[in-house]
Order: structure tokens, then sequence, then C-alpha cells
């Protein structure tokens, strides 16, 4: 896939989805053991889709620009559709993450999956333990 840096550097200063959202039931947060990036999510799930979201990031361009379309991406979604997201939708909005770059977009799929499961534990539909704050030791991803 090629790589589109303009296009990550619009919705990076553009910063939709991002900042605190007070009506969320449910979040996730992470830090990049790599780079010491910290970003976080958070859900309004109504019904079973996510009504609203938000993500915060204390990190570069494509970091921002990866959770910004996360959540355009799931926002609407059922929480099936929206776990069932892929890096690869990440990339395809914009066409292309440098191949340096990708885990970011692994990553926000990752938080999104954590926030997740912050919800259905939180309402009973999970028995996994949800660590909230989870180090991630490769870029976002594992």
């Amino acid at each position: 896939m090629e790589t589109n840096v303009p296009a990550i550097q619009a919705i990076a200063e553009k910063k939709a989805f991002f900042g605190e959202l007070p009506q969320a039931n449910a979040y996730a947060t992470a830090k990049a053991a790599h780079c010491s990036d910290l970003a976080g999510i958070q859900l309004q799930v109504n019904d079973g889709r996510i009504e609203n979201i938000s993500y915060i990031s204390y990190g570069c361009g494509y970091s921002l620009a990866a959770h910004s379309i996360v959540c355009e991406l799931a926002k609407g979604l059922s929480l099936e559709q929206a776990r069932a997201l892929k890096a690869a939708a990440i990339e395809e909005k914009v066409g292309g993450f440098p191949e340096s770059k990708q885990h970011y977009c692994e990553g926000a799929v990752k938080l999104l999956q954590d926030a997740i499961a912050n919800y259905e534990q939180s309402t009973g539909k999970l028995d996994a333990k949800f660590d909230k704050d989870r180090e991630v030791k490769c870029g976002w991803n594992e």
C-alpha cells in the first residue's frame, strides 16, 4: 500500500474525536513501551452500539491520526462490528501509513477492543480480567 503522509497530517491536525467524553461508560488506556506515547479511548455504549467515542493521545501525528480514524470507523457500530475492525481499515481510509508507523493502526484497534472489553466486563458480559493500564512491548500491538 502506498503512503499518504499529507492525508495523515491533515487528520492529525483536525483532531476529530479528540478530548474527554463525560458520558463515557467504557474506557481503555495504553502506553507504548518503545516511545512512551500514551493513548486512551472512551466509549458511550447504548443498546449494544457505540453511540459516541473519543480519544486522547499524547504522541506523534501518526498516533493522533490512527486514533481519530478508528473513532470515525467505530462510531455507530455494534460492539461486535467494532470488535472486528482491523488495522488495515485505518490504512485504507488514508491510503496507507509508512511501514515504520503501521503499529499505530494496530494499537488504535487494540485500544478500541480493550475499551469494548472494559464495557463488557463492567456490564457482566465478560469474565476475563480487564487490564486498564496495560503497557505494550512492541509498538501498540501485543
